[in-house]
């Protein structure tokens, strides 16, 4: 999501990728993790355009 590839509070992304014939799977982890949907964390972590 958009959102937590601009999360402020993020400082760190894990990518890994797979693949056979037919597949690729690629899968990304954030460190701390973002998009969190409480009160206030995106007003805090999402900054206006």
């Amino acid at each position: 999501h958009f959102t937590q590839v601009v999360w402020k509070s993020t400082t760190e992304v894990g990518v890994g990728l797979a693949s056979d014939e037919k597949t690729v799977i690629v899968v990304g982890q954030y460190k701390p993790a973002g998009n969190i949907t409480n009160e206030g964390y995106y007003m805090d972590n999402v900054l206006p355009a």
